[in-house]
């Protein structure tokens, strides 16, 4: 089976090219700050593209100093976001994260964990998550048993909403530095408790945490072990940077995820590109970003606004970067210019019948970097996706020596200032993974 890409859902100005990609990726993933602050379209939206989803909690915002609610550098409609995704949080966790940065000891009763107040806030996280996409979950049931497939109200579930299903329910989570910091012990808690919540779905624990964590062996064996009954990992490691991170980052990233997927129990990395999708050949069973870009993030603020860039994805080193940059560089490589159907659509559309220099200028003026560029980029890691799902380990690592010569060869580093070295460190990965296996 092809790897799950989760496209993660931002803006309300991409629901047209969500829509027509629809069939180049899995699943989404909605921020549970824009499902509170846009339940009305978003709950729509959700119907009636007919996908899997699942909920990101965001809960580790609210333990940032200041919270988002409070933070001054914050845009006016992120804030907003936050402070409607609090509305939605039970009562007394509500009034303190309106008002500061929650911590660990706020789920604490006496020096011991408050189960009674951890399990409250669970069960709201879970009914919230599974009520986003505003169909009524008596009308689910109801759908179930009867399987109707007449019914075309809006607000009955009908034959194209059926595939519109939570795919699983997310532990609240925060960022933890080390294994000995207090929140990393209050997520192992939210985990625990969350067995007695009965549901119908799995729920999965996510575990956000700094790179280092994972260079110590013990840290390794004691995660594992703490989550190896788990339903399923949502991963995501802070500062992790595949493209500029040394072999010995990349390998205990391998290590980590092949441990529980030994197990069997599938893991998503919350923020990947195209070195993700190389690790669903080991084992990881998915991945999420944003359609051409937010493939990695920090644990930070969120941005003080500025828009969307306009980026063009360049295959010959999987990365999508400035517009003046890729015009200068398919100028010169004319033969390089991508021929997927979205620009073809460009060309047919402004009368580019061949790609002259004046024509690949013409061709970058004429993009609309919300949906051309998206759907370009779909099209294009659709084709990555593909090629990686049909090739085994070894033929990965002979195409990446490929690319990696036909990069030099280009003078990528030159001519658009991009590192190449990465090829190599991912080869050294994968090999060392292969090596392990064949060992075993």
């Amino acid at each position: 089976m092809i790897s799950k890409l989760y496209y993660r859902f931002n803006l309300a100005n991409e629901k047209k090219i969500f829509r027509t990609t629809k069939s180049q990726y899995h699943g989404l993933v909605v921020g549970a700050h824009i499902g509170a602050y846009s339940s009305t379209w978003i709950s729509s939206f959700l119907r009636k593209l007919s996908k899997p989803y699942f909920v990101d909690p965001m809960s580790y915002m609210f333990a940032l100093d200041p919270p988002p609610v409070k933070d001054v550098f914050c845009i006016a409609d992120d804030k907003e976001s936050y402070l409607a995704l609090s509305n939605t949080y039970n009562t007394s966790i509500q009034k303190i994260v309106q008002k500061r940065p929650l911590n660990p000891i706020d789920f604490m009763k006496e020096d011991n964990p408050d189960k009674e107040l951890i399990r409250d806030f669970l069960k709201n996280r879970f009914i919230f998550q599974e009520n986003i996409d505003g169909i009524n979950p008596a009308q689910k049931r109801i759908y179930e048993y009867f399987q109707f497939d007449s019914l075309k109200n809006e607000q009955i579930i009908d034959k194209e909403t059926e595939d519109c299903e939570l795919e699983f329910f997310s532990i609240p989570y925060f960022y933890f530095r080390s294994l000995s910091d207090p929140w990393y012990e209050l997520n192992q808690i939210f985990y625990k408790e969350s067995k007695s919540i009965k549901k119908n779905k799995p729920k999965y624990s996510f575990l956000c945490f700094d790179k280092d964590i994972l260079m110590e062996e013990d840290n390794v064996e004691t995660l594992f072990k703490n989550y190896s009954d788990s339903e399923g990992i949502v991963l995501w490691v802070h500062d992790f940077k595949p493209r500029t991170d040394s072999e010995i980052y990349l390998n205990s990233m391998i290590n980590f995820i092949n441990l529980f997927a030994e197990k069997e129990i599938p893991v998503i990395n919350l923020y990947g590109g195209y070195y993700s999708c190389l690790l669903t050949k080991i084992g990881l069973d998915g991945y999420c970003r944003s359609i051409g870009y937010g493939d990695k993030k920090q644990i930070s603020h969120i941005a003080a606004g500025g828009g969307s860039p306009e980026r063009f994805y360049v295959k010959e080193i999987h990365k999508s970067l400035s517009k003046n940059k890729v015009r200068s560089f398919y100028s010169k490589n004319r033969n390089l210019m991508c021929t997927c159907s979205s620009c073809k659509d460009i060309r047919v559309a402004n009368n580019l019948k061949s790609d002259t220099i004046t024509n690949i200028s013409r061709f970058f003026d004429s993009i609309d970097y919300i949906e051309d560029s998206r759907a370009h980029f779909s099209n294009s890691h659709t084709t990555e996706r593909n090629e990686i799902h049909n090739e085994n380990l070894k033929d990965i690592n002979v195409r990446l020596r490929k690319e990696e010569n036909i990069a030099k060869m280009l003078n990528i580093p030159y001519f658009l200032g991009e590192d190449i070295s990465f090829y190599e460190r991912w080869r050294k990965s994968l090999a060392q993974y292969e090596l392990k296996s064949n060992d075993t």
